[in-house]
């Protein structure tokens, strides 16, 4: 076994070719060279700059894997045991028989966990339905399209990963990396994923329908149009690097975006949105109790009959959203703009805004629609 100091954190410089070959074959894999498909925005650069070779680029970084690593994965769909077991137990009868390691496992000296190095090849075509791949290093590899239907994910490194079209049905990705991971279109409807760590991520129109998310972690990353209806989502954070300059100018980039996101039916207790784009987001019926949207954009957001009790909404941006038979219990919005917004039929403590320091310095207009249900409705004045 080599031990080496690993830290799956830690960003491998490419060098110019291989940041070309990364780039080229994202865009060879969309015959519209749809940008969406480029798992990290700064290969761009590369991409415009052209002069690619688009055979080696095909192969990926280091081209097929080696028929070594294909029989451990099909023996891990059977044998009941992991691709690092099995890596290790070849390990071990080659060290008998003085040969050397066929495989490479690294050793993080900081947790002592160790990772089977499967890194930076072209699985693309593979059928991984049911393989054990836990604990494995997966970055900067291309598994486009690939079937992984039910397979073991926990606690891999998928960063610079491209899993474009991946179909992950009720796979598990729990305590997984996947900074820059191309998620794009992907399809992971019960997979259970929690705890996992998404920085730079692109999740783009990828279904997360019924997925388990609890106490994941969002960076930066682009879950515009995802599916993430009926979803638990019980504690996650999505997180903002914002800059003071940018707090004062009102203008944010380093967040996380979820325009036109599906989060019908979804659970959202206790989870943390703030800064978030959600705009024309849908969170119809969407369990919100105790959960924050504290400066988030949520302009013209589906929020029918979803339950916000203990929520916090402050200086929000509700433009126009659609709150109505909402369950605004001890919900707070203060600073936050409801101008246009609808608030017909919603639950609340207090039947007057004016009296309820939950409003207090909100934004408001004639095109603001609020009634208690069961009441009368309240009058702008």
């Amino acid at each position: 076994m080599t031990t080496v100091s690993f830290n799956p954190g830690l960003k491998v410089k490419q060098s110019k070719p291989l940041q070309q070959q990364q780039a080229a074959s994202d865009m060879q894999s969309a015959p519209d060279a749809s940008l969406k498909s480029i798992a990290n925005p700064s290969l761009l650069k590369v991409y415009f700059a052209g002069n690619f070779n688009y055979e080696q680029a095909q192969a990926g970084l280091k081209g097929a894997p080696p028929e070594h690593i294909i029989e451990a994965i099909k023996n891990s769909k059977t044998g009941n045991k992991s691709v690092l077991s099995i890596a290790k137990e070849i390990n071990a009868e080659r060290k008998k028989l003085g040969q050397e390691p066929l495989f490479e496992i690294k050793k993080d000296l900081e947790t002592e966990k160790e990772y089977l190095d499967l890194s930076g090849y072209n699985y693309d075509g593979i059928n991984m339905a049911g393989a054990d791949l836990s604990s494995t290093d997966l970055s900067e590899a291309y598994f486009r399209d690939v079937n992984l239907t039910g397979a073991n994910l926990s606690e891999t490194i998928l960063k610079d990963t491209n899993l474009k079209g991946a179909r992950l049905s009720e796979a598990s990705l729990d305590k997984a990396i996947l900074n820059r991971t191309n998620l794009y279109k992907a399809i992971l409807p019960s997979t259970t994923i929690r705890g996992a760590h998404f920085a730079e991520a692109n999740l783009e129109d990828a279904d997360f329908s019924e997925a388990k998310l609890q106490g994941a972690t969002f960076i930066k990353s682009v879950l515009n149009g995802a599916n993430m209806s009926d979803s638990n989502l019980e504690g996650a954070e999505f997180k903002a690097d914002i800059s003071d300059k940018e707090i004062d100018q009102g203008e944010y980039t380093n967040i996380n975006t979820l325009k036109h996101t599906n989060l019908t039916n979804a659970n959202l207790q206790g989870a943390t949105f703030k800064y978030s784009d959600l705009s024309y987001a849908i969170l119809k019926k969407a369990n919100c109790q105790g959960a924050s949207f504290l400066e988030a954009d949520l302009d013209s957001a589906d929020i029918k009959e979803a339950d916000l009790t203990n929520a916090d909404l402050s200086y929000s941006n509700l433009h126009v959203a659609n709150l109505k038979g909402a369950n605004l219990t001890n919900t707070k919005f203060i600073g936050a703009d409801i101008r246009g917004a609808n608030l017909e039929e919603t639950q609340r403590g207090i039947a007057n805004i004016e009296e309820d320091p939950n409003f207090k310095d909100i934004i408001i207009d004639k095109n603001t629609t609020i009634t208690i249900k069961n009441k009368s409705e309240y009058k702008y004045t």
